[in-house]
């Protein structure tokens, strides 16, 4: 086996350590380095259905992709962990054994089942891109998905009016309060779906304020997201619950 110096990341002992953020890391690689040029050649429809939105005019900095889960990302994962050992495979430095590779592949592919447990990939109140989500299909309260059953009657055609005037979209967020109340550092890039009360503070519409005192209300729920964990002297992202506001309420109390 080569030593150390030849194969700082390589030995056994590190690639037993290889925890799901790091090995993914490396996945990145691969596909960054795939690009979108092994897709460019196929027909348009190939991506009807799955919300892919591809933009082939520009691949540098994407807007986040809604993938349906059919079962392919198993063989997507064998694929490109083979396509990793065979670019480390390329340099004597970066060389495996016959044992590290079985390793680091039964580690890759096995992410198929953390992926689609991961809390992060199951919300649609967070995104990861360099633009600002702007596609209506990428909000929460979009009606695919989850609109509800047309009412009968003449209720189904008036229109809604917020009893406390809210202002919601995307977000980009530098910063968090998890459930510790720690303020964290987020990883960049990171968008959140928020809903404030555009009259925070203030009475709220349509009440009665001789009988009644109310005031519109900004409430805060728990989001996944990738924050700055700071161990000492060295610096590493983690997954961890912060607080984001999502609702607009009105709180009412009798005189």
């Amino acid at each position: 086996m080569p030593s150390d110096k030849t194969m700082p990341f390589c030995t056994e002992g590190t690639l037993m350590r290889l925890n799901v953020c790091t090995a993914l890391f490396f996945l990145l690689l691969c596909v960054c380095h795939t690009g979108v040029a092994e897709f460019a050649d196929q027909p348009s429809d190939v991506f009807k259905g799955y919300d892919f939105g591809v933009d082939f005019q520009d691949s540098s900095s994407p807007l986040p992709q809604a993938i349906q889960d059919n079962g392919m990302l198993h063989l997507v994962l064998h694929y490109l962990s083979l396509k990793l050992i065979r670019e480390m495979g390329a340099e004597e430095e970066t060389r495996l054994t016959k044992r590290q590779s079985k390793m680091v592949h039964d580690k890759v592919t096995a992410f198929y089942d953390e992926i689609l447990k991961h809390p992060a990939l199951n919300s649609n109140r967070i995104a990861f891109s360099q633009k600002k989500p702007d596609f209506a299909t990428f909000r929460p309260d979009h009606p695919e998905g989850t609109s509800l059953p047309h009412r009968r009657g003449k209720r189904a055609a008036g229109i809604l009016t917020e009893i406390c005037t809210s202002v919601r979209g995307w977000e980009q967020e530098n910063r968090g309060v998890t459930r510790n109340h720690d303020v964290v550092n987020l990883y960049p890039d990171q968008h959140f779906y928020t809903t404030r009360c555009l009259s925070n503070g203030q009475s709220c519409n349509y009440i009665n304020d001789w009988r009644v005192t109310s005031e519109c209300t900004t409430r805060s729920s728990w989001t996944i997201a990738y924050v700055e964990v700071n161990d000492g002297e060295t610096v590493r992202y983690d997954w961890e619950w912060i607080a984001i506001d999502t609702c607009c309420s009105c709180a009412a109390s009798s005189k």
